[in-house]
C-alpha cells in the first residue's frame, strides 16, 4: 500500500493554517478566527473538502443570503427554520435550557427509526461570518444543536461538531432600535451589540480559539502591523495610515463608504456622466428565493464605458475584480464586455446563483445539498462605490476611502480592504473617533488568549 497523502499537501498553508486544519480535523468545537486577510475562508475550504472525503455530513450555513452564497452553503434562517423577528426565548437561567433540550429530544426518533430532519443527520455545522450572528439568533441555534447532541448519543454518534469563522473586531451584529428594545427586555438589561459570544449557550460548546496570525493579503510588514493596532482601536495608527495614503483621489479606486444612500448616489451620479445608450438588465428567479439571497439588485442598469465590479469568479477575474465595460453585445443575453483591471478581457453573460438547503433522502439514506432557487442576473454591479458592510471579505488593488464610521470595526475592516497603503486615499480628514473596536469583544479575545 502506498503512502497516505493528505489534502492540505496538495495546498500551499501558512503555519497557522496548517495548525488551524489539524485541529479541526481532531473534531473539536472551534472559533477559526484571525485579523482580516489570514485565510480563514481558505482553511475552512480545506476542512470542507477534507470532511467531504471521509464521508462526514457537513452543514456549511452563515447570517446573510449574500454570506452563504459566497460559501456555497445555506442561511442559518433557512436550515434552522428560524423565525425572522426578534427571538425571544425567554430563558430565565441557563438551566433552562435542559428543558428546552428535553421537550425537543422527546420528539425524536429512537436508534432504528428513520427521520428526513436533515439536521439529525449533520456531522458539522460550520457558522461562517459569525460576528454577524445576533445574540438571539446563537441562542435560538445552540438550543437545537445542545439538543441534537442528546439525540446522536442515544443513536450511538459522536456529537455534532460546530465550527464558528470570522472576526468579531470586525462588523458586529445589526440591531435597529426596535429590535433593541425587544433584546432588552428578553435579557433584562442592555446587552450592547449582541454578539454570539456573549450567549448564555456559548460557553456550553466549548469553543477552541484558532487564531491565524499570519497575513497573507498584505506583504507589507509594517502595513500589517498597523492594521493589528487599528483592529483593536489603537488610535495612534491613524497617523501611519495619513502619512502613507496616495496623495490624490485614485482615478480608477473604488470608493468605500459607511451609507447604502452614498454608494448608491455616487454609482449613479458617475453612469449618468457617461453619453451612450443604457441597457438594463433584469433579473429572473425559478423556486424559493428570498430579498436575501439575492447577490445582486434586481435591476442592473449599464453603459460602455462604466467601472464596474465582478460578483462571480472567472478565468481571469475573481469576486470584487474591478474593470470597465468596453462593450454590449446585441445577443440573447447582451454579453457583457469588460476590460478588468488586472489584465485581460472577458465576455461576461447572466449569472445562474443557486439557494442551497439541506435534506436527508430516506430512500437512498443520504445527507444532501439541494438547489431550492435560483436567482439569473448578470454579475456585474456598477464599480464606483461600495458600502464598507459590503466590502467585507473582500480585496481590492485600490480604494478611496469615505472616513465617516460610527460603528465599531467599521473604519478597520475599510482599511483592511487594500493590499498595499500606498493604494488607498481618504475622501477626508480621518478622526480619532472614527476608528472604535468594541470593548466587549477585546476583553473577549483577551479572555480566551489567557486560557488558551
Amino acid at each position: 500500500m502506498g503512502e497516505t497523502v493528505e489534502l492540505e499537501d496538495f495546498v500551499q498553508l501558512t503555519n497557522d493554517q496548517d495548525i488551524c486544519l489539524r485541529e479541526l480535523k481532531s473534531g473539536v468545537n472551534a472559533l477559526v478566527t484571525g485579523s482580516a486577510g489570514t485565510g480563514k475562508s481558505f482553511v475552512i475550504s480545506e476542512f470542507i473538502r477534507w470532511c467531504g472525503s471521509t464521508g462526514k455530513n457537513v452543514m456549511v450555513t452563515a447570517p446573510t443570503g449574500i454570506a452563504a452564497l459566497n460559501i456555497g452553503g445555506t442561511t442559518l434562517h433557512r436550515a434552522f427554520r428560524v423565525p425572522l423577528e426578534v427571538l425571544n426565548l425567554d430563558y430565565p437561567t441557563l438551566s433552562a435550557i435542559s428543558n428546552e433540550c428535553d421537550e425537543i429530544v422527546r420528539k425524536l426518533p429512537r436508534r432504528g427509526e428513520e427521520d428526513e430532519s436533515a439536521l439529525l443527520h449533520t456531522d458539522v455545522i460550520i457558522i461562517d461570518e459569525i460576528s454577524m450572528c445576533r445574540i438571539d439568533l446563537f441562542d435560538y441555534i445552540a438550543v437545537r444543536v445542545l439538543a441534537l447532541k442528546y439525540y446522536r448519543q442515544r443513536v450511538g454518534k459522536q456529537a455534532v461538531q460546530v465550527v464558528l469563522v470570522g472576526d468579531f473586531l470586525q462588523l458586529p451584529p445589526v440591531i435597529i432600535p426596535k429590535d433593541k428594545e425587544v433584546l432588552y427586555h428578553i435579557y433584562g438589561g442592555d446587552c450592547g451589540r449582541g454578539y454570539a459570544f456573549q450567549s448564555r449557550f456559548y460557553g456550553e460548546f466549548g469553543f477552541k480559539c484558532l487564531n491565524l496570525r499570519e497575513v497573507v493579503r498584505q506583504k507589507d510588514a509594517e502595513f500589517s502591523r498597523k492594521l493589528r493596532d487599528a483592529r483593536v482601536g489603537f488610535t495612534a495608527s491613524l497617523s501611519y495610515f495619513t502619512d502613507k495614503q496616495a496623495n490624490g483621489v485614485i482615478k480608477d479606486g473604488i470608493t468605500l463608504t459607511g451609507k447604502n444612500k452614498t454608494a448608491f448616489e455616487h454609482n449613479s451620479r458617475e453612469l449618468e456622466k457617461i453619453k451612450g445608450k443604457e441597457v438594463v438588465y433584469t433579473a429572473r428567479e425559478t423556486g424559493t428565493v428570498k430579498n436575501s439571497d439575492k447577490a445582486n439588485t434586481d435591476l442592473v442598469s449599464l453603459k460602455v464605458g462604466a467601472r464596474v465590479m465582478s460578483l462571480v469568479n472567472g478565468e481571469n477575474y475573481s469576486n470584487g475584480s474591478l474593470g470597465t465595460v468596453v462593450g454590449i453585445k446585441d445577443n440573447t443575453n447582451r454579453t457583457v464586455v469588460v476590460e478588468f483591471d488586472s489584465g485581460g478581457i472577458a465576455n461576461i453573460e447572466p449569472y445562474d446563483w443557486e439557494v442551497y438547503s439541506y435534506e436527508y433522502d430516506k430512500e437512498e439514506k443520504s445527507f444532501n445539498k439541494v438547489v431550492v432557487g435560483t436567482f439569473t442576473q448578470i454579475p456585474l454591479k456598477l464599480g464606483y462605490a461600495i458600502t464598507i458592510h459590503k466590502s467585507q471579505g473582500q480585496t481590492y488593488d485600490s480604494v478611496n476611502i469615505d472616513p465617516v464610521c460610527w460603528e465599531y470595526g467599521q473604519l478597520y475592516t475599510a482599511l483592511s480592504r487594500c493590499k498595499s497603503v500606498d493604494k488607498m486615499h481618504f475622501l477626508s480628514p480621518l478622526k480619532n473617533y472614527y476608528l472604535k473596536a468594541a470593548p466587549e469583544v477585546v476583553k473577549y479575545y483577551l479572555s480566551v488568549r489567557e486560557k488558551g
